[in-house]
């Protein structure tokens, strides 16, 4: 009868550190997935063809940095998305916000699929987001 009881006892505690244990992964993905990401329900991703749609609104815009260019004298990074970029979305990331990402953006992310979020500003026609940290860029 002792030999039932100390297994049912050990059953139990097992079965308890397993429910503990699996809502405690559970807490850890919710809150992993709240810090630093943007949403991605589909709704507010574009395609970097419609950016000029939705100029003065924050979106996440979804293409490939076909282009990139570090104009020093200027202190700008380009990501772009077209060739020729005229007229089509540009990501630029200004010098002060360099050191934010672990390795230059004009290399790593050229010729990667990403989405870029933040808001849709127009500069002389041609849609444009200011990206400030490396949270901004998802490569996909």
């Amino acid at each position: 009868m002792k030999r039932n009881n100390l297994f049912t006892l050990l059953c139990v505690v097992f079965i308890t550190l397993l429910v503990l244990g699996c809502s405690n992964v559970t807490i850890i993905q919710e809150d992993t997935q709240k810090i630093g990401e943007q949403p991605t329900n589909g709704e507010d991703i574009i395609s970097y063809l419609d950016a000029a749609k939705y100029i003065g609104q924050e979106k996440i815009v979804e293409g490939n940095i076909v282009g990139t260019f570090k104009y020093n004298k200027g202190n700008i990074i380009f990501l772009n998305f077209h060739d020729p970029y005229d007229d089509y979305l540009t990501a630029i990331i200004w010098s002060e916000d360099w050191d934010k990402f672990p390795v230059s953006p004009e290399s790593y992310y050229k010729g990667k699929t990403v989405r870029i979020s933040g808001e849709i500003v127009d500069y002389e026609g041609t849609p444009e987001i200011v990206v400030k940290d490396p949270s901004q860029i998802e490569i996909i």
